[in-house]
């Protein structure tokens, strides 16, 4: 007689998942990214029912036998559970980064997924984003923000880093890309008349 170890989890409506029993995949789809998530272990079977994800733990024999043995299974699958948490957490709200342009003719647009800036060089620059990243453009009066969403926090803040590398900020006039939110450190210019 087979016995099983279980843990149940509610998934919010706006996340899709699926498994797949012939790669023994669970996929994660959510408006900010998809993630595939591989099982490796034979003994663990998944199953749903509408919206609620049900883990089992195969037991065997001997970690019936064993005390000890039952209690790391128990410890696997209690850390497998959190981390399928803060992966769902993740895809339901995702992580993003905000970038400001600073500076008199710096503009952004988006052109379907690809970003086009104009940052006071002589020819406007494409930047192609990939596909898990979703990028919006809040303009005002004075200055534009870019802000980039997706699942991993990782993603974005890396495409923002390498968007600020065309025009970082200018220690001297204070223009430029920087990070939302952070100081211009300012340098001093030349005076002619120092003492």
């Amino acid at each position: 007689m087979n016995k099983y170890y279980s843990k149940e989890l509610l998934l919010s409506p706006e996340l899709i998942y699926s498994f797949d029993e012939a790669s023994n995949c669970l996929v994660f789809i959510s408006f900010y990214g998809k993630f595939t998530f591989s099982m490796y272990q034979n003994n663990c079977i998944l199953t749903k029912k509408g919206q609620q994800l049900k883990i089992l733990y195969k037991l065997s024999e001997k970690s019936l036998v064993k005390g000890k043995n039952l209690s790391k299974i128990k410890a696997k699958l209690g850390s497998f559970f959190v981390f399928l948490r803060q992966l769902i957490s993740r895809l339901n709200f995702p992580a993003y980064s905000t970038l400001s342009l600073i500076g008199t003719g710096y503009r952004a647009n988006v052109i379907i997924t690809d970003l086009e800036l104009n940052l006071g060089h002589s020819n406007k620059i494409r930047v192609a984003c990939p596909n898990a990243i979703r990028i919006f453009v809040r303009k005002s009066q004075r200055q534009h923000s870019i802000s980039f969403f997706s699942s991993s926090l990782f993603d974005s803040k890396n495409l923002a880093a390498k968007i600020i590398k065309y025009r970082p900020v200018s220690p001297y006039t204070g223009k430029g890309l920087l990070w939302h939110g952070a100081r211009i450190l300012r340098k001093e210019g030349k005076g002619q008349f120092k003492r």
